[in-house]
């Protein structure tokens, strides 16, 4: 393919063995999938010539390949920018060359080649020596080219390959959760009717073919999660009924009366993470995730539709959020769920079962990275899981993982990029799921105005997510998080929205980010190096410190008032706490129990501010940094909506219609600053001198199902 057969070829802290086939990055082996890895050895050949997109076909994909041409290319330069830690809006290495293709910028250092090794050659009968060991020969050849063949077999390879790509649903609004019936025929999902972001979903079903979707259920709640049962005869679904309650209810196909299986606790994972409800195969037995008090972590339970008899399946330790996205093998006897640590970490787990819905032994876990591992289905053999994982937020992929074999993972590059809710087609060949669209800004609010209601102002917008704001000390800049470039990173910009400035280019989930108090740095969390760490960036130089380093999940820091430690939320000792660390690295040391997020210290650096977990929302809490026991300032608030001032807090109840209130700490009274136009995304932040509020809303939210047909 290319003129790269033998020399290492070096580039930034990245070198390319192509006799090897691999990547290093500071001399450490990287992992790249066979596509990605085909473009750089592509683009590294003709370094600074632009490579046409015509031409990055015809290395990919053979000319019978029926792909969506345009859509996959797109997306292997992608994975391969996440690779390079590259950004397509500032590349180091990769630059787009609008409607022809892409060039690669960096400088490349090429080594001398290696000796090559000499494969036996073929000769002819007439030209071997009349010697009894020619036969010796001719099977050292057939053998060597024969393990060749088989080393290039067993490679690993892309799951991509489909032979078309349908929209199964292109409605107005949100529509989620697809789930094929028993012969493939029909689809359930939920859909808000298109009317409005806000709408509250039911289940709806599709014929293939029928464009005019039947509804099934109609009620003022939430309706999701509909599972056909594996005779037909029924779809299970959830129905929240409110914050804290959630009902399973069976439906007819045919739209006849509703029938109530059970009604628990709302787990608190809530519906982030993938479906509360699975059938075994026999239709005679469900799996249901329920919470059995306000504190406990979510877990799996056994249910049976003829006794109601519940027996559990999983017991996830004390402190988490709990086990949630159940999905049952084919053959009833194993499940994958995914086990969450707190919000935005989640792996994937295995559980064997025994034909009468026993569990044998302890689960195991399967997947280990950063972020979400979310949204598991098997496939109609029962051999594999197809995933989605990814941040918290975006830029979501899908995965197919061997359950059995302990394999890495490989990226399904077929699918979109934020795709979620997997379902597979019971015979095989399909695959639907969604694709979500939505959008975060920021708004300012002004504090001052004698005019009531108060209106606010739209302040940092795009068709990303913008969210996180936080104020400089002296009030003349903010810092954000923002994924306008793909990934989640941190962003600055003046007071009134000028100069946006992309600070961080880690290509990783990043963000959550906090100014130093004088004003020099800026506290944040990413996975960069594999699990979440706190960090600190110069804002002039843009050096980088990386301030924790440990296996657990280390995130939401909050900088001391005079500057000289970071508080931050970790699950290291086993459970979710609070903890407090130099702000130049060393030893940290815990300082609260419970840590969902930091607020931070309060004016006279006294106390200390933090979240914790309070059934499936927050409270948020005070503790003393002199001693003393820690005090409930709020009851429940939506996650990382607190801004805490001289006199008071400001907050969003986790209640609809959500609104903004400030609680004054010396009346204790509450009152209401806003009814918000929109769902609450994170971060509330008050300018230095308390006249300004910012806050971020989402926009508009839609998502639409897709089908993939003819999966190899």
């Amino acid at each position: 393919m290319t003129s790269l057969a033998g020399g290492i070829v070096r580039f930034g802290p990245f070198e390319l063995d192509p006799r090897r086939g691999e990547v290093r990055k500071n001399g450490t082996k990287v992992k790249v999938q066979d596509q990605p890895y085909r473009v750089l050895l592509l683009l590294l050949d003709r370094q600074g010539e632009i490579v046409t997109r015509d031409e990055l076909k015809k290395v990919l994909w053979a000319d019978d390949t029926f792909v969506d041409f345009d859509h996959s290319l797109n997306a292997t330069v992608n994975r391969l920018r996440e690779i390079l830690r590259d950004s397509a809006a500032n590349p180091r290495f990769v630059e787009t060359v609008p409607r022809r293709g892409y060039r690669f910028i960096a400088p490349v250092e090429r080594t001398e080649e290696a000796p090559e090794l000499q494969a036996p050659a073929l000769v002819v009968a007439s030209s071997i020596p009349a010697s009894p060991n020619y036969k010796i020969w001719i099977a050292v050849a057939f053998l060597t080219a024969l393990s060749i063949a088989v080393l290039i077999w067993l490679r690993p390879r892309s799951t991509e390959g489909f032979s078309r790509r349908i929209p199964l649903t292109t409605y107005p609004g949100v529509e989620v959760d697809p789930a094929f019936s028993p012969d493939g025929s029909q689809v359930a999902f939920a859909w808000n009717g298109g009317e409005s972001s806000k709408k509250d979903l039911d289940v709806f079903l599709k014929v293939a073919g029928d464009e005019n979707p039947r509804r099934l259920t109609a009620t003022p709640e939430n309706d999701d999660n509909p599972a056909w049962s594996p005779d037909g005869r029924h779809i299970g679904f959830a129905r929240w009924i409110s914050n804290t309650r959630v009902e399973y209810l069976l439906v007819s196909p045919l739209g006849n009366s509703e029938q109530t299986l059970w009604e628990s606790r709302a787990p608190a994972t809530g519906r982030t993470y993938g479906r509360c409800l699975a059938w075994m195969p026999d239709s005679k037995a469900v799996v249901l995730v329920t919470r059995d008090s306000e504190d406990a972590p979510d877990r799996l339970v056994w249910l049976s539709l003829e006794s109601r008899e519940r027996r559990p399946l999983t017991s996830p330790p004390a402190g988490i959020t709990g086990d949630t996205a159940v999905a049952v093998s084919p053959d009833g006897r194993a499940l994958v769920f995914a086990r969450v640590i707190t919000y935005g970490s989640a792996d994937l787990y295995l559980l064997r079962m025994s034909p009468e819905g026993q569990p044998l032994g302890e689960p195991r876990r399967l997947t280990s990275a950063a972020g979400m591992e979310m949204d598991p289905a098997w496939t109609p053999d029962g051999q594999s899981v197809i995933y989605a994982a990814g941040p918290v937020s975006s830029n979501t992929r899908l995965w197919k993982l061997d359950a059995w074999a302990g394999n890495k993972p490989l990226e399904f590059g077929a699918a979109d990029i934020d795709a979620r809710s997997v379902a597979l087609d019971p015979r095989g060949g399909r695959m639907a799921y969604m694709v979500k669209r939505y959008s975060a800004n920021i708004w300012s609010l002004d504090l001052m105005t004698g005019t009531r209601p108060l209106s606010p102002l739209r302040l940092i917008a795009s068709n990303s997510i913008n969210q996180m704001p936080d104020y400089s000390p002296d009030g003349n800049a903010i810092a954000f998080e923002s994924t306008r470039t793909g990934a989640r990173e941190i962003w600055t910009c003046g007071r009134d929205g000028s100069g946006m400035t992309q600070l961080t280019h880690f290509q990783a989930d990043t963000g959550a980010p906090r100014w130093s108090p004088d004003g020099s740095r800026i506290a944040f969390f990413s996975n960069f190096h594999g699990n979440r760490e706190i960090y600190s960036i110069n804002v002039e130089s843009r050096a980088w410190t990386r301030i924790t380093d440990d296996p657990a999940d280390d995130a939401e820091p909050a900088w001391s008032r005079d500057g000289r430690c970071i508080y931050f939320t970790s699950d290291r000792s086993g459970r979710r706490t609070t903890w407090k660390i130099p702000s130049g690295g060393g030893q940290p040391r815990p300082v609260a129990d419970g840590g969902e997020f930091t607020a931070g210290e309060s004016s006279d650096g006294r106390s200390l501010y933090y979240a914790r977990k309070s059934g499936s929302t927050p409270a948020l809490w005070s503790i003393s940094l002199h001693g003393g026991g820690a005090t409930k300032i709020v009851d429940s608030f939506v996650q990382r909506n607190t801004a805490v001032v001289s006199d008071g807090v400001y907050f969003v109840p986790a209640s609809e219609p959500y609104r903004i209130l400030y609680r004054d700490f010396a009346t204790g009274r509450t009152r209401e600053l806003l009814t918000m136009g929109g769902y609450p995304a994170w971060g509330l932040a008050v300018s230095p001198d308390e006249r300004t509020l910012l806050f971020s809303q989402e926009g508009e939210v839609s998502s639409d199902l897709v089908l993939l047909e003819g999966l190899k």
